[in-house]
């Protein structure tokens, strides 16, 4: 899976839409649930390999679930270590299953182009912008040492 564009929308929460080669309605409804004013905090919860989510779509670490969550992905082919499972309760199925590292590329993209479109957003905390940048840093960083693992 990758990231075929990005661009503004809207009707989604945070203005943008992702559009996914092969489509995944489950990942795309994630981000489109999620606030942009609450991106740097979703972007530290990422990096500190904390699972979050809101009302309608949430993703969890494979390591941060019970036995109970992991046999509720059985249908799917089931969870392993290295993998998190993203849920949007209006799609189906309602949950999706990825490598953390896809899953974090995918979202620091869709981070970068967050922060593209609204840098100088008035109507946003006057830190957004760079805490956004101090967390895409990071999130880079570690992406990068991942990649030469």
């Amino acid at each position: 899976m990758k990231v075929k564009k990005i661009y503004k929308d809207l009707t989604s929460l945070n203005g943008l839409h992702i559009e996914l080669t092969p489509s995944n309605a489950v990942l795309s409804g994630l981000f489109r649930s999620l606030k942009k004013e609450l991106f740097p905090t979703y972007l530290s919860d990422l990096l500190a390999n904390k699972s979050f989510g809101v009302e309608n779509a949430s993703f969890r670490f494979y390591n941060q679930m019970d036995w109970e969550d992991k046999a509720g992905l059985e249908y799917l082919g089931g969870i392993k270590e290295g993998e998190v499972s993203v849920y949007f309760s209006q799609a189906s199925p309602y949950d999706a299953i990825l490598s953390e590292a896809l899953f974090i590329q995918i979202f620091y993209d869709y981070s970068v182009k967050l922060l593209e479109v609204y840098r100088t957003d008035s109507s946003l905390p006057v830190a957004w912008a760079m805490d956004m940048e101090d967390s895409l840093r990071k999130l880079k960083h570690l992406i990068d040492a991942k990649k030469n693992m």
